[in-house]
């Protein structure tokens, strides 16, 4: 996810984001290789802000 406020990433993994983009591709026909996901973000609060990392 990208904070766009103050550029910084927060990585993260989700694996119910993992299986479902492996069942859209064997729905289509198709094998993951590979991946990219961005999530594009400003924080609810000034707390939860992050400083660019």
């Amino acid at each position: 996810m990208i904070d766009v406020t103050s550029g910084a990433v927060i990585e993260f993994s989700c694996v119910e984001i993992e299986a479902l983009q492996k069942k859209i591709a064997a729905d289509y026909g198709y094998q993951v290789i590979g991946h990219r996901l961005e999530l594009l973000g400003v924080p609810l609060t000034p707390e939860d802000r992050q400083e660019d990392q």
